[in-house]
C-alpha cells in the first residue's frame, strides 16, 4: 500500500512539474497581446519570462537530491511542492512593476516563475528516487519510474485543453487592453498549476526501505564513533569499550529493532521469499551496531 501511495504521489508531482513548465508557452502569447499589443513587440521581455523557470529548475535539480538525502524524501518533496504552489499562485497575480511600462509585467512573471522553477526542478530527482526505492522488486523499478514520468505527457495534453476552455469561458483580452481587462483566462490557467500541490498537501511519502537503512547505518556509525571518542579521551585503554560504547551500542541496537518493526510493516509481502530479506538486512545492521568497537592500530 505504501509503495502504491508513494508512486501515485510522485506521479502527481511530475504532472504538476510538466504543467508548470509548459503553461507559459500559451500564457505568454495572451499576456504579450494584452500588455504589448502583440507578441513581437516585447520579445526580450517574453523570452526572459519563458526561460526564468528553466533557470530555477536547474537550481532545483542540483540541490534537492542532496536535500532529500539530508531531511528525507517526504520533507524535501513537500518543500518542492510548496515552492511550486507559491510560484504558480503568485504568477497568477502578475502586474506591471512599472505602471508606465506595461511590458514590465514579464519581469514580475520572471521572478515568480524562477521560484516556481526551483520547486519544479526539485521534483525530478525526488520523484525518480521515490518511485525506484518504493518498487516492490528490482524488475518493477523501471516500470514504476516510467509510470511516474509518463504523467508529463498527460500534462502536455492538459495545458492546451485547459487554456482553451478558459479562453472560451472568460474570453481573450483585447490587444493592448492592458489593465482594462483583468485577463482571467491566463490568470486562472497559471493558478491551476498549484492544484496538484494543494491536492498532495495532506499526504506524506512513506520513507522507503533504502532511506531507513541509510539513516540506521549513519546513526550507528555516528553513535559508535562518538562513544569511542569519549572512551579514548577519558584515558581508558584503547581496547576497553565496556563502558559508554557498550551502552551506546545497546541504544543503537534498540533503535535497529524498532526500525526493523517499521520496515517489516512497510515491505510488501511479495518483496522477497519466505524469510524477509529486509529484516535480515536490519538484523545485520543491528549486529554491526552492537559489535564492540576496535581501537585503531
Amino acid at each position: 500500500m505504501g509503495a502504491c501511495r508513494n508512486t501515485l504521489i510522485a506521479a502527481i508531482s511530475n504532472l504538476s512539474t510538466a504543467y508548470n513548465l509548459v503553461v507559459i508557452n500559451i500564457v505568454k502569447v495572451i499576456v504579450a497581446s494584452q500588455y504589448c499589443g502583440g507578441y513581437d513587440k516585447c520579445n526580450n521581455h517574453v523570452s526572459l519570462a519563458a526561460t526564468s523557470c528553466l533557470v530555477g529548475a536547474i537550481f532545483g535539480q542540483l540541490s534537492f537530491g542532496y536535500i532529500g538525502d539530508c531531511v528525507g524524501r517526504s520533507a524535501a518533496l513537500q518543500l518542492t511542492m510548496a515552492l511550486s504552489i507559491i510560484g504558480a499562485v503568485a504568477s497568477a497575480f502578475a502586474v506591471p512593476l512599472n505602471p508606465a511600462d506595461p511590458p514590465t509585467i514579464f519581469y514580475f512573471l520572471s521572478l515568480t516563475r524562477f521560484v516556481l522553477g526551483v520547486g519544479v526542478g526539485g521534483v525530478y530527482p525526488l520523484s525518480a528516487t521515490i518511485a525506484a526505492e518504493s518498487a516492490s522488486s528490482e524488475a518493477s523499478r523501471g516500470r514504476a519510474a516510467s509510470l511516474v514520468f509518463s504523467m508529463q505527457g498527460l500534462a502536455n495534453l492538459v495545458v492546451p485543453l485547459l487554456a482553451m476552455a478558459m479562453v472560451y469561458r472568460f474570453g481573450q483580452p483585447l490587444a493592448g487592453s492592458r489593465e482594462n481587462d483583468p485577463g482571467w483566462s491566463w490568470r486562472v490557467t497559471l493558478a491551476a498549476g498549484a492544484v496538484p500541490g494543494l491536492l498532495l498537501a495532506p499526504f506524506k511519502v512513506a520513507e522507503t526501505l533504502h532511506r531507513l537503512s541509510q539513516r540506521l547505518t549513519d546513526t550507528s556509525r555516528l553513535s559508535t564513533g562518538r562513544a569511542f571518542g569519549s572512551t579514548r579521551d577519558s584515558g581508558r585503554p584503547s581496547g576497553d569499550v565496556s563502558g559508554k560504547t557498550a551502552g551506546t551500542c545497546d541504544v543503537v541496537a534498540r533503535r535497529c529493532d524498532a526500525l526493523g518493526d517499521i520496515i517489516s510493516e512497510k515491505c510488501p509481502p511479495n518483496n522477497v521469499d519466505s524469510s524477509s530479506m529486509p529484516m535480515r538486512q536490519v538484523r545485520g545492521l543491528t549486529r554491526m551496531a552492537a559489535r564492540p568497537a576496535r581501537a585503531p592500530t
